[in-house]
């Protein structure tokens, strides 16, 4: 589990680090002040427990605390590392030039972009624009940190309604990274862009569709990723910005599932022939499987199958999809539908059934 990153060795360890720098850090009180109720502690719960005991126990004020965890940091990396951003969230809030200074060097090691985002709430005019002055720093980390930290809708983090309510605020932070050499950079702008896709479509298409004049192949991919929420709705206005315009003269037939009743942690296979006039147009095919909710209702859920140019008069499609159980999803037994969906018209549909597994 994801939790056990912040374990009882992490913690140990940390006071040891510390104590090797800082003699009168009593390395022994704080494992047991962190460590107390730490197997019913979830992961976050953990995380703020190292943050706030090193608040208690290392020597001195916030500021000196700070350079005491800087000195020592760079011995640990990954998700444990994260607990280092979190002491600056919760206790440097009054102190914003050292503590951005010191989450600069954390990014590095592990992202502080769940940090920033108290410092945008606090202050969102002057946090944006020294957000935007990272987009020309020599670190990719920093680089990514200006867009990601930003994310309206940031996976964990908690929500800051100033970028939820006024996306445009962060419009040049984006601009300024769109085209930025680093992949991991880009990648972090086409989630932001496809956040903002959520709240503000109009907004999100407007800047889509500036960025793919003469755009280079990276950037049209950006532009791709960003927009996918709307290319999944099927939104003829993100479609197009894509290069896929509405499916006229094509066909779709033999639309086949088997088996047409299957276990949880089995699969179905689907197939279906596409058939167009000749001329060459450019297919986005995607099947979309209504699970059942609790409550008996659907609830949709897109998956991609082929994008490309299509010169071919007849072509067979055929794909697989699992049943497995998963984490993000709880699978309840019943009819499912199953959808065709070409350039964002459903074409087609058919069941089956989904049973308990044996």
């Amino acid at each position: 589990m994801l939790k056990e990153e912040f374990s009882r060795p992490f913690v140990r360890a940390l006071g040891q680090a510390l104590k090797a720098t800082t003699p009168a850090f009593d390395r022994d009180a704080f494992a047991r002040a962190c460590l107390r109720g730490w197997t019913e502690r979830e992961l976050k719960d953990r995380m703020h427990r190292i943050a706030d005991q090193l608040a208690v126990f290392l020597p001195g004020n916030y500021l000196q605390q700070l350079r005491k965890l800087r000195a020592v940091h760079d011995q640990f990396t990954g998700l444990a590392h994260l607990v280092f951003s979190d002491f600056v969230e919760r206790h440097g809030l009054s102190h914003p030039d050292p503590s951005l200074d010191a989450l600069l060097e954390f990014t590095r090691l592990s992202s502080a972009e769940f940090a920033v985002r108290a410092f945008i709430a606090r202050d969102p005019e002057g946090m944006l624009k020294r957000m935007q002055a990272w987009t020309t720093h020599e670190s990719e980390h920093v680089r990514r940190l200006a867009s990601e930290g930003s994310r309206a809708r940031l996976p964990w983090a908690t929500r800051v309604p100033v970028l939820l309510e006024d996306p445009a605020a962060v419009v040049p932070i984006l601009e300024a990274l769109k085209d930025d050499p680093s992949e991991y950079v880009r990648r972090s702008v086409a989630n932001n862009l496809n956040d903002i896709c959520k709240d503000h479509p109009e907004l999100a298409l407007k800047l889509a569709g500036r960025w793919s004049r003469g755009a280079s192949e990276e950037r049209r991919r950006l532009i791709k990723h960003g927009l996918r929420t709307l290319l999944k709705a099927g939104d003829p206005r993100a479609l197009a910005i894509v290069g896929v315009g509405p499916p006229v003269g094509v066909k779709l037939t033999e639309l086949r599932v088997r088996p047409r009743s299957v276990l949880v942690g089995q699969s179905i296979k689907l197939s279906f022939l596409i058939s167009a006039g000749g001329e060459g147009s450019r297919l986005r095919l995607e099947y979309a499987i209504g699970f059942r909710t609790a409550r008996g209702q659907e609830s949709r859920k897109v998956f991609q199958i082929w994008e490309g140019e299509f010169s071919e008069r007849k072509r067979n499609f055929k794909k697989a999809h699992s049943f497995r159980p998963i984490t993000t999803r709880r699978y309840y037994t019943g009819r499912h539908a199953l959808y065709i969906i070409v350039n964002g018209k459903e074409m087609g549909s058919t069941n089956f059934m989904l049973k308990p597994a044996e």
